[in-house]
Formats: C-alpha cells, structure tokens, sequence
C-alpha cells in the first residue's frame, strides 16, 4: 500500500474569489508506505515532492506533477490512497477543474485518475464525531483542541492558511513550503493516530467534540 498525502498552496487576489480566481502556486505529496498504525509515526519520511511556480513551474506543471505522479505510482502499486484534509470539497475539485480548463486534459482520464485511486479526506471523517457540523473542524483547531483540551501530542503547527496570501505577496516562499510540510505531516498524524484517539473520546465523552469546544473558548 502506498499513501500519499496531498496538499494544495494557492493564492486568490479576492477572498470571495474561491475556485473562480483561484491560482495553484504549489502543491506538496508527502509519500508513505509504511503499515497503516501510529507506531509508523516514529518512522521519519524522507519522500516529500513540493512543486511550485517559484521553483519553475507554471500552474499547469503544478497539476500535470500530480497527475504524473499519481498515476505512475498506481501502475505500480494498485492499492494507492490519496489522503488529505478537506481535500474532497477544494484540493480535489479544483485540480479536476483546472486540469480540464487549463490544460485540456481529457475529462474522463482525468475522472478515472481520481476513480482508480483510493480518496481519503480526514475532514469527513471527523465530522460525524462533530454531529456532522464543519463549525469547528478547519485542521488548525483540530491539531489545537488534540493538544490543549484532550492532552494529545500532535505535531507542531501554527502557520494559518490565510496567511499564504500575505506571505506570497512578500515572495517568502521558504515560509510558504514550511507551510505547506507541516500541513502535510499533521494530516499523517491524523491519520495514523488522531482519528481514531478522536473516535475513542467521541465514544467516551458522548458530544461533539469540536463543535462545543469552539462554541466555548
């Protein structure tokens, strides 16, 4: 099995510009195959592909690395996951999206590319443990609460995503892809441990877990 977790860096000029004015500026694969347990945790990745526009690569490059990589490695290895957080509803879409407008890839290789692939989105899980409410569950309040309220060991993470907009004005790319890896390592230990540390304490305390935390600061 073959896990890659992904993750999209992107700039909009207009806040409320979300997938219509919309610019991928980097992309980061985190590449795991290690047993699908936490105690892979205590294993550090050496695997990681950042791609972006400040390295030499357009928007279209960005979507046609991932692609590339994607579908190689599925020709290998057929039990290939794609996971990430919230990556159904934006990262996903909007690679879809732009790939076919911007890069005329063929609509349906480009959905069989998602179709063959197994997709994880660490977000929906969380949320049946949130009384199916998104209030509460963007990933740095998650990583927050596992760490403040239910004295979890999350990795460091601090840097918020609407901060890419300032920092990519000011060309400080090395700020963005630190970004961009810490997003990608606290999605892994959502995955390999966080979920179901979450699933334990849903179980145990019998509320939603992150609604009423943000409800209550």
């Amino acid at each position: 099995m073959v896990r890659i977790y992904l993750d999209l860096e992107t700039f909009r000029p207009n806040e409320n510009g979300a997938f219509v004015d919309e610019k991928i500026i980097a992309a980061g694969l985190l590449i795991d195959e290690t047993p699908h347990h936490k105690s892979s945790l205590e294993k550090e990745l050496s695997s990681l592909l950042i791609f972006s526009e400040w390295k030499g690569q357009d928007e279209n490059g960005i979507i046609s690395s991932i692609e590339n990589y994607i579908t190689n490695t599925f020709s290998q290895n057929k039990n290939t996951i794609v996971c990430g957080y919230n990556i159904l509803r934006f990262d996903i879409p909007l690679l879809i999206c732009k790939s076919i407008k911007n890069c005329n890839s063929d609509p349906q290789q480009t959905g069989r590319l998602w179709w063959d692939s197994i997709t994880v989105d660490l977000q929906q899980q969380i949320l049946p443990l949130n009384n199916n409410r998104f209030k509460g569950t963007n990933l740095g309040n998650i990583l927050k609460y596992a760490k403040e309220k239910y004295g979890l060991k999350p990795p460091e993470y601090s840097e918020s995503g609407e901060a890419i907009r300032e920092l990519y004005l000011q060309k400080k790319y090395t700020e963005i892809e630190k970004h961009l890896k810490n997003d990608l390592i606290a999605v892994r230990w959502l995955d390999l441990r966080g979920i179901r540390e979450f699933i334990h304490l849903s179980d145990t305390k019998k509320i939603p877990l992150f609604y009423e935390l943000d409800r209550n600061p």
